[in-house]
């Protein structure tokens, strides 16, 4: 009987099994909680930054983007598992982009890479105001981390040196070896994706969420329908479910745009792509660069991981965490899961990197703060306030994209 209630629940909600007890968590409360302000906001997304937790902070900020879908929290999940509460602990002045749930009645499908692109450059402007800092460090997501390396390969055709380190997650710029996103890529798909492009058409969120469950359907779509619907069990509380149940829609056009960009091969071919008006060559970045992988990422594998190593310059650092694509980087220092390992990744070879690469115990997070904060520029005292004159704060976080 309560398999059943359980189950005519979830067909009346759009089908799926109910993966998580959803009660358990709120937004600002038991979720993306770290403290801090909206300091800038405008269509397309507002800017967090996070209150000190130390007396002094290091000179050079960090700018984190997370993916164009999907909610930002998940680098700031509960208490003691937030990578953001992580960075400020580490005395990182930390700021975060939030992407507004793209709408398609207001006209946000019209939204493509140059949109993000252009939103990721006013950020960072605003910034290096509120911070006086010439340089920002970058912490790029997934899809948030393909931005970023494109407007890092805008800034070095531009002869910015404003980039100061970046650190890719789960990120992918390549297509040398089988991903989901070349798996999916068909004639037909683009040219059915392609006409809601132009039509400024918005995946809706709950079309996504499904469609990432059923990449891995034994975890997470028939475990659920067993315990839910047939056992009658309720789902338990879990903040990385309940996050994921949190789901947003995307911008056709900028799916097919990335899509065209890893497929087709544009991002590692110098010139072939065009960001801002300008033609980018993202070997040109020279920035010192972090890139985390996850060993069983059925998302972002971790070899495509590795090869966008190979694409862009400067001096890097490669961890591959012997997770999947969400506990890769949810890895907290104090209860971690997970080992990793950890190397300059040196030659074009991923499997020969990762036999002839150490293992370590425990979550990388310690060894990334060990990387980023020389990085990070001089110690000075922490700002007794947040924003600046030009920019006050707005609203306290996490703001009030994040509830569209």
């Amino acid at each position: 009987l309560r398999g059943s209630l359980n189950m005519l629940s979830d067909l009346a909600r759009g089908g799926m099994p109910r993966m998580v007890d959803q009660q358990a968590f709120r937004v600002g409360d038991t979720l993306a909680c770290t403290p801090g302000a909206v300091v800038y906001r405008d269509e397309i997304f507002e800017l967090l930054q996070y209150t000190p937790a130390t007396s002094s902070v290091r000179g050079t900020p960090l700018l984190m983007v997370p993916p164009e879908l999907n909610r930002y929290y998940v680098l700031d999940l509960s208490p003691g598992r937030s990578m953001v509460e992580f960075a400020v602990e580490q005395g990182i002045q930390t700021f975060m982009i939030v992407w507004r749930n793209p709408r398609p009645e207001l006209g946000h499908g019209r939204w493509g890479v140059d949109d993000y692109l252009a939103a990721q450059q006013r950020a960072a402007e605003v910034v290096r105001k509120i911070t006086h800092s010439d340089a920002v460090n970058w912490l790029g997501l997934c899809a948030g981390g393909i931005t970023t390396a494109l407007y890092l390969g805008y800034l070095a055709a531009k002869g910015d040196p404003s980039a100061g380190s970046a650190t890719y997650i789960v990120t992918m710029l390549t297509n040398q070896y089988p991903n989901i996103i070349g798996m999916s890529d068909t004639a037909a798909s683009r040219a059915v994706m392609g006409g809601l492009a132009s039509a400024g058409q918005v995946i809706p969120g709950n079309v996504l969420r499904t469609s990432f469950a059923w990449l891995r359907p034994n975890d997470l779509v028939f475990n659920y329908l067993v315990s839910g619907w047939l056992l009658g069990e309720d789902p338990a509380p879990f903040d990385v479910l309940a996050w994921n149940d949190d789901a947003t829609g995307l911008s056709v056009r900028l799916s097919t745009e990335t899509t065209e960009l890893l497929v087709d091969g544009k991002a590692s071919r110098p010139g072939a792509m065009t960001v801002l008006g300008t033609p980018i060559d993202l070997a040109k970045v020279d920035c010192d660069s972090f890139f985390v992988a996850g060993y069983t990422d059925h998302i972002s594998p971790w070899r495509v991981c590795y090869t966008s190593t190979q694409v862009l310059g400067g001096d890097k650092e490669m961890v591959v965490v012997k997770s999947g694509h969400i506990q890769s980087f949810v890895n907290p220092a104090k209860t971690a899961k997970y080992d990793y390992w950890d190397g300059p990744p040196a030659g074009a070879d991923p499997d020969r990197w990762l036999e002839t690469t150490a293992m370590h115990k425990g979550s990388w997070w310690p060894r990334w703060a060990e990387w980023q904060l020389p990085r990070s520029g001089d110690e000075k005292k922490a700002p007794g306030s947040l924003g600046s004159r030009e920019y006050p704060p707005l609203d306290p976080a996490p703001g009030t994209y994040v509830r569209e």
